[in-house]
């Protein structure tokens, strides 16, 4: 699932959170692929030592 997909997602079930101006979504989608890389980054961490 792309985070544009998500973000439809999102939109569908709660059309008054978002809007489809793309410049109020720019920071969502940032703060998603923010958070999706920090938490690819910790799973790695885990992987390495071994704390899964």
């Amino acid at each position: 699932m792309t985070i544009d997909e998500l973000l439809c997602l999102i939109y569908a079930k709660e059309p008054n959170y978002l809007t489809n101006d793309a410049q109020n979504l720019l920071p969502i989608k940032t703060k998603i692929t923010e958070t999706i890389e920090h938490t690819n980054n910790l799973l790695q961490i885990e992987t390495k030592t071994g704390n899964n």
